[in-house]
């Protein structure tokens, strides 16, 4: 049965440094609990977002490997609640010993508890794998100039501007997520701006960003 594509926003997230951690977790139990932990976390993050999803977003999420896929459907204030949800994963994640890297793309895809496959999947990809470089998570210029185009909601579109930083090495937008401490994992006692800044430092500095 053919099932039409839909014009969906996606984002193709990588768990940098966790085949170095599953390396080490064959000699080292403290690791092997960290990745317990880290995959519990990501489980429990998908399982609040699939029973408080917004039902006009449709969000979806997928998991395999050391790779998370998150959609939307394209529509108004989707674009948002994925940001503010990647935000809330890439603090958590680094709180849990881990970054990430990433694109979000927009345009034509399926995506069902099944498959997942589509021209932007193949987009967001790429803006991953060649792209992004860093532990970011950057933006298709497409995706601003869509928002643009279909809103007159100033304030909305200064919201989404509020989020993302352009890179002036490379032009493109990347996510923001060290400017301020939202909801922390509830496991998560006590961290701050100053904790999350300083674990981030020490991932970079330890190799986790490869």
């Amino acid at each position: 049965m053919f099932t039409e594509y839909q014009n969906r926003i996606v984002a193709f997230i990588d768990i940098l440094g966790f085949s170095q951690l599953i390396k080490k977790s064959l000699n080292n139990q403290e690791v092997f609990k960290q990745i317990s932990r880290v995959l519990a976390f990501i489980h429990r993050t998908k399982k609040e977002t699939d029973e408080n999803s917004n039902l006009v977003c449709d969000k979806r999420i997928t998991i395999f490997s050391d790779s998370i896929i998150i959609s939307v459907l394209d529509v108004e204030n989707s674009l948002l609640e994925l940001i503010l949800d990647i935000r809330y994963l890439q603090q958590n994640s680094v709180m849990h010993g881990l970054l990430l890297r990433g694109g979000i793309s927009i345009g034509k895809l399926i995506h069902t508890e099944k498959d997942i496959y589509g021209p932007v999947f193949i987009d967001a990809y790429k803006l991953e794998s060649e792209c992004a470089i860093y532990p970011r998570i950057i933006l298709h210029p497409n995706i601003l100039k869509n928002i643009q185009n279909k809103t007159d909601d100033k304030e909305y579109l200064n919201t989404i501007l509020s989020y993302v930083e352009k890179d002036n090495n490379d032009d493109f937008f990347y996510l923001k997520y060290l400017d301020c401490v939202e909801d922390f994992d509830e496991e998560q006692k006590e961290f701050d701006y100053f904790k999350l800044i300083n674990k981030q430092k020490e991932l970079i500095e330890e190799g986790y960003c490869l």
